[in-house]
C-alpha cells in the first residue's frame, strides 16, 4: 500500500516536479542522510525546496525495490549516469496517517534493513539553509 504510494510519488515528482508531491508529505517530514549533516531537511517546505534544487545532472533514476514493512517502505533505487556508471542506493520511507514523515537514505540494502528494525534516533540539529526559486514556502528554510 505505502510502497505503491512511494512509486507513484516518484513518477509524479519526475513528471510534474516537487509541488506534485506536497500532499504526500507530513508538515513535519524529515529527509535525512545516513548520518546527520547539512543536507538533512526538516519540514515540508525544506524538503520541497531541496527537491527543487536537486538536479540529477542528466542521470536516470529507476526504482529497483519498493517493499512494505509495516508503516515503512524499503526503497531501492539505481541512478544511471550519462557515462554509463550506475549507483544503487536505499532509503527507508516512514508513514503516519497516510503521509510521509521520514525519508532516510542508506548506502546499502543491509544498512537500510537494519535501520528498519531500529526506533527513530535523534538526528541532531543539522539545518539546510537554501531557498529555491519557484517555491514560496512558509517558515524558515531548513535542510
Amino acid at each position: 500500500m505505502n510502497a505503491q504510494t512511494v512509486r507513484d510519488g516518484l513518477v509524479r515528482l519526475r513528471e510534474d516536479g516537487p509541488t506534485a508531491v506536497v500532499g504526500l508529505l507530513d508538515p513535519e517530514v524529515e529527509m535525512l542522510g545516513p548520518q546527520p549533516g547539512p543536507w538533512d531537511c526538516h519540514g515540508r517546505d525544506a524538503v520541497v525546496r531541496f527537491l527543487y534544487e536537486f538536479q540529477p545532472g542528466g542521470t536516470g533514476l529507476e526504482v529497483t525495490e519498493s517493499t512494505d514493512v509495516g508503516d515503512k517502505v524499503l526503497l531501492g533505487t539505481r541512478r544511471r549516469y550519462p557515462e554509463g556508471e550506475t549507483r544503487d542506493g536505499y532509503s527507508v520511507v516512514s508513514f503516519r496517517a497516510g503521509l510521509v514523515v521520514r525519508m532516510r537514505g542508506y548506502p546499502t540494502r543491509d544498512e537500510a534493513l537494519q535501520a528498519m528494525s531500529q526506533p527513530w534516533a535523534d538526528v541532531g540539529a543539522a539545518q539546510c539553509t537554501s531557498a529555491s526559486p519557484g517555491f514560496e514556502g512558509s517558515g524558515p528554510s531548513t535542510r
